[in-house]
């Protein structure tokens, strides 16, 4: 065989092997310089063209730097390690999970040369030890047809009422123009083109999660967050016996998806409202920060729930309301831990809830 005929076959495998591959790769030198990436990498990071030349480092968040460097060291260690878990920096300055895996280059002499990186948006190894479960593809298959059915009915509903929301948000905004009408009724219109708003954005959440999109993570306030569902709920609160406080500490800020974080927070403020029923009591939103993180909790004088409520809170399709989907809390964990957060519940039957949002990554 011709030296040309082998570079050319050289070539077509390394097109279709790399250039072509499904697998998301990066190519490192041992400064950890981008050599070459291929197209499933540059659109998973969101990128339309080469990026050549840039350090991988710029694509880790600052506060992962360390367990990057852990990672290239257990790579240098064992030539190859997988599943560490990241938050890179992709285009437009939104951040997104990802499971780095990494491959040692090294020259024939044993010298580092640089590093294969393959990036996964799912950790494979959960996928791996679900397979040795007889029933898994029974269930999956069960929990998927659920699934699917309420994103196609999530994203109908969320269709369906755009249209209507956009009128009142357009007839209130038109009315408030009145230079005519007295400070209360156009306060009173004010807050129903902000709360029109608001509900375009829930819809906007709603279509998104029909299409299973990941949370788009960037630098924002919770006390912002809080003071927009306090407005909001307090006003619908006048005329009950609950008692709606905020306690909101000075805090830095945190890479956080405000429409999926304002929907859990309004989600909470409402189970507690619930929990309450027509009895007397006191909602407290509180948020500050502590050696975890920054923490926003909801805690209510309700009336509890008792252990075994409690060990099933988080499981799909679980609910005590007769009109509910029993997805709100296990949709908000799964929310949490694309913020690298967790959410936690402490609740004593007849004696009310505590439910707390850690965000560990701030800015």
């Amino acid at each position: 065989m011709k030296k040309s005929e082998l570079k050319e076959i050289k070539d077509v495998l390394f097109e279709n092997l790399f250039s072509r591959a499904v697998e998301k790769y990066i190519v490192l030198d041992s400064s950890f310089d981008i050599l070459m990436s291929n197209g499933a990498a540059l659109g998973v990071l969101g990128y339309p063209a080469d990026i050549s030349g840039r350090n991988f480092k710029s694509f880790v968040m600052e506060k992962d730097l360390p367990e990057f460097d852990k990672f290239i060291e257990a790579v240098n260690a064992s030539d190859v390690v997988k599943n560490f878990k990241f938050y890179l920096l992709t285009s437009g300055g939104a951040i997104s999970r990802f499971f780095l895996s990494g491959t040692a280059l090294r020259a024939g002499n044993g010298v580092m040369e640089g590093y294969l990186i393959s990036l996964s948006v799912s950790n494979p190894q959960e996928w791996a030890s679900l397979k040795d479960h007889g029933m898994f593809f029974q269930f999956i298959t069960r929990k998927l047809g659920k699934l699917t059915s309420l994103g196609k009915l999530t994203s109908v509903f969320a269709h369906d009422i755009k249209s209507p929301i956009h009128v009142i948000y357009s007839t209130a905004q038109l009315m408030n123009s009145n230079a005519k009408l007295d400070e209360n009724t156009r306060e009173s219109f004010a807050v129903i083109e902000r709360n029109a708003s608001r509900a375009s954005r829930i819809i906007k959440t709603l279509m998104d999660f029909s299409k299973s999109g990941l949370c788009q993570l960037r630098p924002g306030n919770l006390n912002e967050v809080v003071e927009n569902n306090m407005e909001m709920l307090g006003t619908s609160l006048k005329t009950s016996k609950i008692s709606l406080k905020k306690e909101l500490g000075k805090l830095p800020e945190v890479y956080l998806d405000a429409n999926y974080v304002s929907s859990i927070v309004y989600n909470l403020i409402t189970n507690s409202i619930e929990a309450m029923g027509e009895a007397e009591g006191t909602i407290t939103v509180k948020t500050f920060k502590d050696e975890e993180g920054v923490k926003l909790s909801v805690e209510d004088n309700g009336c509890g729930m008792d252990e075994t409520l409690l060990s099933n809170l988080f499981q799909p399709f679980f609910t005590t309301k007769e009109a509910g989907t029993g997805l709100g809390l296990y949709l908000a964990r799964q929310v949490m831990g694309e913020h690298s957060g967790d959410l936690r519940i402490e609740s004593r039957k007849k004696e009310g809830t505590l439910v707390t949002l850690v965000f560990k990554r701030t800015v």
